[in-house]
């Protein structure tokens, strides 16, 4: 299984971190190969080639039956092309597992030499994992439609616990990114701020230089500072606290698939206020969970989020509904079994 490292950050990390001691482990020999690690040019151009060459050695030593690669748009898709044809020279089949949100940009607006090769990759490959139907219907202008399966990320439910009414925090988790709509929240918080001026934002998530200089430009323009916490990427204990204290979950973004930290905020009994890109209407049912807003609708958003942090009862009834549809829909164990099923797919016709 190709994959990031599994302390990298991101939602690719997260899914597959699940993996480690899981069912699929019981049930199939997996090896995996870190492609990426957090940190400097250096630091990632290593882990790369020394991926690249652990790879070699196991298709020339080992041969596996199946590569089951997970990748995202962009320079990620090229960095793991190696790894798709590699296998099918080898005559392996291979299950591509899509992460990203970025299809328009990176196959839309490729050159024409860019999208016959982006064609042909997932020619090679025996089937196409994506986290939406909207995403499936996508994909029909790339590759056979037959071969995309849909796969949805998963949440793994919290213990539950005691939600105090009289918190007022709206917590964000994720890349601090203008796709993640990280700069339209503080014009949403000026507005919300008025009625609810308690009213607190957490912000967990790293940056870029210039997206944290510009966020807190916009902070400041909104005589916000002493009502923003940006804590930096949180993980294990840290953010199980902020999901514990959270009121609501808010995530504005203007491109997504199906974003993992929606799936957490459910997973800890959150009302949910988001958008209508991607995979996120397939997670949040409007008025039952939470409300989906279009991206950039900075009032839409206030109105929504005033609604909530005033009541109490429904804030509470929305995140049990959360809850609720995280176990019925998007358990781990459901997700491993269309995993699983897909491997077995492959694996018979294989033998046949």
């Amino acid at each position: 299984m190709i994959i990031p490292s599994f302390s990298a950050r991101g939602g690719i990390a997260t899914v597959v971190s699940g993996y480690k001691g899981s069912l699929l482990e019981q049930e199939y020999e997996i090896r995996y190969i870190e492609t990426y690690v957090d940190g400097g040019k250096t630091a990632k151009l290593r882990k790369a080639l020394s991926a690249y060459g652990k790879y070699l050695r196991m298709l020339l030593k080992w041969r596996p039956e199946l590569v089951h690669v997970h990748v995202a748009f962009g320079p990620s898709f090229y960095r793991k092309t190696p790894f798709i044809w590699g296998a099918y020279i080898r005559k392996i089949p291979v299950v591509v597992h899509i992460h990203g949100s970025e299809l328009d940009k990176f196959y839309s607006h490729a050159s024409k030499a860019k999208q016959r090769f982006v064609r042909k990759t997932f020619a090679a490959c025996q089937r196409v994992i994506v986290l939406s139907d909207e995403w499936k219907r996508k994909f029909a202008n790339i590759t056979d439609p037959e071969k995309v399966v849909v796969v949805q990320n998963y949440g793994i439910p919290s213990a539950e616990h005691a939600r105090s009414a009289k918190s007022k925090m709206v917590l964000f988790l994720g890349f601090l990114s203008k796709a993640k709509g990280c700069l339209d929240i503080p014009d949403v918080a000026k507005i919300v701020n008025l009625q609810f001026p308690e009213t607190y934002w957490v912000l967990a998530g790293s940056a870029t230089p210039e997206e944290q200089r510009l966020l807190k430009e916009k902070i400041s323009e909104n005589k916000l500072q002493n009502r923003f916490v940006l804590p930096g990427w949180v993980q294990d204990e840290e953010k199980t606290a902020l999901l514990q204290s959270a009121s609501v979950f808010f995530l504005p973004s203007y491109s997504e698939a199906m974003p993992m930290s929606v799936l957490e905020a459910m997973s800890w009994g959150l009302p949910i206020i988001s958008t209508t890109v991607g995979g996120i209407p397939q997670l949040v049912k409007q008025k039952i969970n939470g409300y989906l807003i279009e991206p950039g609708d900075i009032d839409g958003f206030a109105d929504r989020l005033k609604e909530l942090l005033s009541n109490d009862t429904l804030r509470q009834t929305m995140g049990e509904q959360s809850l609720r549809f995280i176990k019925e829909y998007y358990s781990f164990d459901g997700h491993l079994q269309k995993i699983m099923a897909i491997y077995r797919q492959i694996l018979e016709n294989e033998k046949m």
